[in-house]
């Protein structure tokens, strides 16, 4: 973190080691009904997909990651291994409608 800059703890909730801003989470996703693609407003990753942060709960360092393998954490409760991976089932990489998305493996 930036020297100096103070972090308005209050609005991150922790999942696992992970401190996520939830306002920042639910204020870039357009939730529609849950047959529809939900996509994520918030920045993107220059192949399409929805990027955001979070803070790793022991040494406060900043992290970036794609929207969806963080809404995937946030429905699990819990931080996803380099061998866990999520696929859209609607081919739609700005969609983070949980169920569109499905955690997979790398075997």
């Amino acid at each position: 973190m930036a020297q100096g800059k103070r972090v308005d703890w209050t609005k991150y909730t922790q999942v696992s080691d992970l401190k996520i801003n939830m306002d920042y989470y639910y204020n870039n996703i357009q939730e529609g009904n849950a047959n529809e693609c939900w996509p994520w407003t918030g920045p993107k990753h220059r192949q399409g997909y929805g990027m955001m942060g979070y803070i790793h709960k022991h040494n406060k360092s900043k992290t970036m990651n794609v929207a969806h393998r963080l809404v995937k954490m946030v429905e699990l409760g819990r931080e996803l291994t380099r061998n866990e991976f999520v696929v859209h089932s609607c081919s739609n990489p700005l969609c983070v409608n949980p169920n569109h998305l499905i955690l997979g493996d790398a075997y």
